[in-house]
């Protein structure tokens, strides 16, 4: 997928974003080199709690640039 957003589409960024509780996906996202670059503090709810407060998630924001991947992949 990166291939081919760098090489097809010519994009000279891409990032990713997960839940910061989701370790597996920040797993795959470190085995990309991509790094993390930012955790957002509650940023995203969809459910609320019993006492109908909302349930806050962490967003964690992964990128890579076009220049980090050419020297991984030569």
């Amino acid at each position: 997928m990166l291939q081919h957003a760098f090489e097809e589409l010519g994009a000279h960024r891409v990032i990713g974003l997960s839940c910061a509780s989701d370790t597996m996906t920040n797993k795959e996202y470190t085995k990309l080199q991509m790094r993390k670059e930012a955790v957002f503090q509650k940023a995203f709810t969809y459910r609320v709690n019993k006492y109908n407060k909302p349930l806050w998630w962490d967003i964690c924001l992964f990128a890579i640039l076009r220049d980090e991947w050419v020297q991984l992949i030569c």
